[in-house]
């Protein structure tokens, strides 16, 4: 009976805050592209990078993408991540490639292909492809408007999680960017500003200033 009276108890408390929450901001398709369209500015030649410089050979043996570094960056792909535009998830890629009795050959032609990425050789169109994201408008939780979310080509996940693990840039922006990659970064910066704040005399002032830029990923 105890246990009977505390599962009614958390089925009535969800139904007390699903009942209380705003209804959630349903957007038509046009209003979606509407939306997307004006979080993504036009571009300018500021946008345009310059050419590479240096030795071309020299760029195309700096990396080199080999078998097993390759099949750990997929053991090490999060499942919980979303498909981007072509449909291939981390999931489907982790099943296609290791679970395959052609995976060592696989990886082998994924290596080739990752390759073509790094030295240049990968035609501009098929690399557009790759750089495209399936954009997704998030209600927010005050049903004020949406929360827009970007969600990359699984692929070129990948092939950035390659790179990440070869460069071990995993706590080089340490301590002036506490979210890139450090367990807990964004955590321990707030505790330490609340420290901060708690511990604040009239010798010494703390001010901590925050600053929300709208649409920041596509302005700056």
């Amino acid at each position: 009976k105890g246990r009977r009276r505390m599962a009614l108890q958390i089925v009535e408390e969800l139904h007390a805050s699903s009942a209380a929450s705003p209804p959630p901001l349903r957007l038509t398709v046009e209003e979606q592209r509407s939306k997307l369209a004006s979080l993504h500015p036009e571009g300018n030649d500021l946008d345009t990078l310059p050419p590479p410089s240096g030795n071309p050979l020299r760029r195309s043996t700096a990396m080199q993408f080999t078998a097993d570094g390759l099949e750990q960056s997929i053991r090490n792909l999060d499942l919980s991540v979303s498909a981007g535009w072509s449909g291939w998830s981390n999931l489907l890629i982790i099943k296609t490639v290791l679970h395959s009795p052609m995976r060592v050959e696989i990886i082998a032609s994924l290596c080739a292909f990752f390759t073509t990425w790094v030295d240049g050789s990968l035609p501009a169109q098929v690399a557009n492809m790759f750089a495209v994201a399936r954009g997704v408008l998030v209600p927010k939780d005050e049903g004020s408007g949406v929360r827009p979310l970007g969600i990359g080509e699984a692929w070129y996940r990948l092939f950035g999680r390659y790179i990440l693990s070869r460069l071990g840039v995993i706590g080089s922006l340490l301590p002036l960017q506490m979210g890139g990659g450090a367990c807990s970064g964004v955590e321990i910066a707030a505790r330490v500003c609340q420290l901060a704040l708690d511990m604040d005399s009239d010798s010494t002032p703390i001010c901590v200033g925050s600053l929300d830029i709208k649409n920041a990923f596509n302005s700056i």
